[in-house]
């Protein structure tokens, strides 16, 4: 089960709102990981919400249930200064990539403002526990990463197995 989206598109907060389930919700698990290995034997019989799946490789989520935000032109220039600004570094093009990527995903797309209107929905689609409207109480609180960091050492040695397993 894996929520996508750009950066920004509220992945923290709906991993914790479905973590309320019976199947507990990663924020960005690939982060740390080494391998693509590394990252499948970590989220096994968990979920998984993040910005950074589609780069992994779609192959990743292939044959699973996913949920896929959307976000607004407007939406997308403010991912990409919010990018810029915190990482220092120009990403249009990197977050253009992202985006053209997970338009083509299958599976629920969700435009990142109407994810309250749908929370229903999303739930119904990832998992089989019973739906409650007590879920709802959480769209009241504002949840944001602490820290963007990022393990480097991990991401790179990560990349590099991505691109052994591509040739």
């Amino acid at each position: 089960m894996f929520i996508a989206g750009l950066p920004r598109s509220r992945t923290a907060w709906l991993s914790v709102f479905m973590s309320q389930s019976d199947v507990y919700f990663y924020h960005e698990a690939v982060n740390g990981c080494h391998s693509l290995e590394e990252y499948r034997d970590k989220i096994k019989g968990f979920g998984d919400s993040s910005t950074g799946l589609v780069s992994l490789g779609v192959d990743i989520i292939q044959d699973s249930k996913v949920v896929i935000i959307n976000k607004t032109d407007e939406q997308i220039e403010q991912c990409i200064e919010w990018c810029d600004h915190t990482y220092g570094m120009d990403s249009r093009d990197f977050i253009l990539g992202i985006n053209k990527k997970l338009k083509k995903l299958d599976g629920l797309h969700v435009n990142q403002s109407d994810i309250d209107s749908r929370l229903s929905e999303i739930w119904r689609h990832l998992v089989d526990t019973p739906w409650h409207d007590k879920y709802l109480r959480l769209t009241k609180f504002d949840i944001k990463v602490k820290s963007n960091e990022i393990d480097r050492e991990a991401a790179k040695s990560l990349y590099e197995s991505i691109q052994q397993n591509t040739q």
